[in-house]
């Protein structure tokens, strides 16, 4: 799951030519109930850090409060796809969607759309600098 939230009404004293977005990309580990066949023989590893990254959601929050900044979070597992992984990166996908189907790893990579709201983020904030 992916949610944006913006605590820009929460401004604190900063210049106003700075720029932050902050990001949590490993901030759960949820699997699509489209996708929970793949991980029949990972269930355990959904409850460990190589699913996510357990407490990394609330100072991300936190972070985001205190630099009025927007804050990106995806809550789906890691194990589903990594989002701090490039396109085309060996390791993009998990032991248990690795060997997944063509279509359902182009599903996969589909699922997320932090990827594309932070890209489309930084567009807009790059147009608002010049």
């Amino acid at each position: 799951m992916f949610f944006f939230a913006s605590f820009a009404d929460q401004v604190f004293s900063r210049a106003k030519s700075d720029h932050y977005l902050i990001t949590c990309e490993h901030g759960g580990n949820r699997i699509p109930p489209r996708f929970h066949a793949l991980f029949a023989d990972f269930e355990a590893l959904l409850h460990t850090h190589r699913s996510h990254d357990p407490g990394a959601l609330a100072p991300a929050r936190e972070l985001a409060m205190a630099l009025a900044a927007p804050l990106f979070v995806s809550t789906t597992s890691r194990l589903l796809i990594d989002l701090n992984r490039s396109i085309g990166h060996p390791r993009l996908y998990s032991g248990a969607t690795r060997s997944a189907p063509p279509a359902a790893r182009r599903e996969i990579l589909e699922w997320p759309a932090l990827r594309g709201h932070v890209i489309e983020a930084l567009r807009l904030a790059t147009i608002d600098a010049n």
